[in-house]
C-alpha cells in the first residue's frame, strides 16, 4: 500500500454552526487537524490512519457531545468510510504474498512433454 493511501481527508456534516467551532477544540485535544465550516454546518478532518481512524474521531465527537446531522446518505457513506479504513488496517497486517520467479514456472514447463504426444502403443498405430 502507497504511503499516501494511508493519509485521510473528510467531511462530515453536523447539525449546526456552533457544532463546528466545539468539535475542532475537541479534536484538537486527540491531536486531529480540522477546518471548519460554520456556514455550510460542515467540519474537513486529515489524519493519518496510522494514527487515528474514522470510528475514532466520530467516537471523540460523540464523547464531547456533538451531533452529526441526522441524513440516511451520510450515516452510510461514514459507514462505508469506516469499513474501508479497517480493511486497509487489516490489509497493512497481512505479508505479502510469496510469488515464485519466472524461472521456476519455465523450469517446470521445460519437463513437460510437448507437442502431438500419443499414449496409444506402437503395435496399435500401424493396424489403423
Amino acid at each position: 500500500m502507497r504511503e499516501r493511501e494511508l493519509y485521510k481527508c473528510r467531511t462530515l456534516q453536523l447539525q449546526d454552526a456552533a457544532a463546528t467551532k466545539q468539535a475542532v477544540a475537541c479534536l484538537a485535544d486527540i491531536g486531529i487537524r480540522s477546518l471548519p465550516l460554520p456556514p455550510m454546518h460542515r467540519l474537513v478532518v486529515s489524519y493519518s490512519l496510522l494514527t487515528h481512524t474514522l470510528q475514532h474521531i466520530l467516537q471523540q465527537l460523540q464523547d464531547c457531545q456533538i451531533l452529526l446531522d441526522d441524513n440516511t446518505l451520510q450515516h452510510w457513506h461514514l459507514k462505508l468510510l469506516v469499513f474501508s479504513e479497517e480493511v486497509q488496517l487489516s490489509n497493512l497486517s497481512i505479508p505479502a504474498p510469496d510469488t515464485k520467479g519466472v524461472q521456476a514456472f519455465s523450469r517446470l514447463y521445460q519437463h513437460h512433454l510437448h507437442g502431438d504426444y500419443d499414449d496409444t502403443p506402437e503395435e496399435l498405430r500401424h493396424e489403423r
